[in-house]
């Protein structure tokens, strides 16, 4: 496990780089994305946006091949100006080039790195091997679920509390990890899947059967993923009334209502920074800052 790298706080009116390294957009989901885009702009935003990168397609899915897509990726990570790399969709892809992305970037500086779903295989590359505090958060697509000023508060290091709707369960410290549930198994056997004692695990998925779930979180198990581990922290993986059976699959005590699910509120979740998750007063409060201040 790399050392723990912040990347440079974002400022009052951050330069945004859009980027596409899982499936491409399509035309309605381009749209949504031209729509969000004006609404971070008129927050004083500067957007860097190719839709031509975003657009083209690749085996009838992927936004480009692999070669493109990883070129495109680092490139954001590099470019001179950008504040923010901010994944427009997931879909499926960015594991086909995670560990390619995490060798190009291994003598970069840290940059804020934000997407969800898909993209928690390139978050935790990027967190294994380099040490890259990242953010899963909203995607452009899906920012009309998020509180958008907040979350470019959590990025400038304004906001350093993220709220959720209270709910049972213990308090719980460790370093947040995770991502989307059927992702991180597919990293399974890869240098790259997040693990670490104290890790407090946010986990997510969508639509998936029961025994998917469990086949997924026993996959985990049975790679080390859960040994140390301090909790869990879910968003849609089941019911409130099943949590007792995340519980049995990972052997550690589990919470409801992280902010990360496809469906209802998104929020920026530091990766790699310790934090305290306090369920009765909902809220995720920062031991120690994830990004750093000038």
């Amino acid at each position: 496990m790399a050392r723990r790298r912040l990347p440079p706080a974002a400022p009052e009116r951050p330069t945004i780089r859009v980027v596409c390294p899982s499936a491409a957009l399509t035309p309605p989901q381009l749209d949504r994305a031209l729509a969000e885009l004006a609404h971070l702009e008129a927050l004083g935003c500067h957007i860097r946006f190719d839709e031509s990168h975003a657009t083209r397609v690749w085996r009838g899915y992927y936004a480009g091949t692999d070669g493109e897509r990883l070129e495109a990726f680092v490139a954001a990570c590099t470019e001179p100006g950008v504040d923010v790399v901010w994944w427009a969709r997931g879909g499926g892809g960015a594991g086909r080039i995670a560990e390619a992305a995490a060798a190009a970037l291994s003598s970069a500086s840290p940059r804020i790195v934000m997407g969800f779903s898909d993209a928690t295989s390139m978050l935790a590359a990027l967190g294994r091997r380099l040490g890259w505090v990242t953010f899963h958060g909203p995607v452009i697509t899906s920012l009309g679920r998020a509180d958008v000023p907040h979350t470019l508060a959590v990025l400038r290091g304004e906001a350093r509390v993220i709220p959720f709707p209270a709910t049972a369960g213990a308090p719980l410290t460790g370093v947040l990890r995770g991502g989307n549930l059927m992702t991180l198994a597919s990293l399974a056997g890869r240098d790259v899947l997040p693990r670490g004692r104290r890790t407090l695990w946010v986990l997510e998925e969508i639509d998936e059967a029961d025994r998917r779930v469990d086949r997924c979180l026993e996959q985990l198990r049975a790679a080390g993923a859960f040994d140390g581990a301090a909790g869990v922290w879910v968003g849609g993986l089941y019911a409130e009334a099943q949590l007792d059976r995340v519980a049995e699959e990972t052997g550690l005590p589990v919470v409801a209502g992280a902010p990360a699910d496809h469906v209802g509120p998104m929020a920026p979740l530091p990766l790699g920074a310790r934090v305290a998750l306090e369920p009765a007063l909902g809220r995720l409060r920062g031991l120690h800052p994830w990004v750093a201040h000038a």
